[in-house]
């Protein structure tokens, strides 16, 4: 678990392409073979919206280069599968998720992490269920 960061003075295209980079090493690493992201949610700051719109487009393009499968949750899914409830909050889900990981108790996760681990999960459970 671990969050990318993009250099925050630099220019867009350069951030987009620090983010690329990044995760293109990461899947080249761990090789997943599936990809789960949240689906977008109606941000009320649309300059926020844009940004997230831009760093998940180019998330999903480094996955689909590399073939892999993309599953899209949206932000209730994972919150009912990991929490136990679709309105379950931000605090809610990263107890949960530190539950589902063992994290040390104490354990805090910056909040990126916390949420892509809860997608991770959700992604797992959804996909047992399935099989099962």
């Amino acid at each position: 678990m671990g969050v990318m960061r993009a250099p925050r003075n630099a220019p867009l295209t350069i951030r987009l392409l620090h983010i690329r980079d990044q995760l293109a090493e990461l899947l080249d690493q761990i090789a997943p073979d599936e990809v789960a992201v949240e689906e977008p949610y109606f941000a009320r700051n649309v300059r926020s919206a844009f940004s997230l719109g831009e760093a998940r487009a180019i998330a999903l393009l480094t996955a689909a280069d590399r073939g892999l499968p993309i599953f899209e949750y949206p932000p209730t899914a994972v919150r009912q599968t990991v929490a136990g409830h679709g309105g379950a909050t931000k605090m809610d889900v990263a107890a949960m998720v530190a539950l589902h990981v063992a994290l040390p108790i104490g354990t805090t996760l910056p909040h990126d992490a916390t949420d892509a681990t809860a997608v991770a999960l959700c992604h797992v459970y959804r996909r047992r269920q399935q099989t099962n």
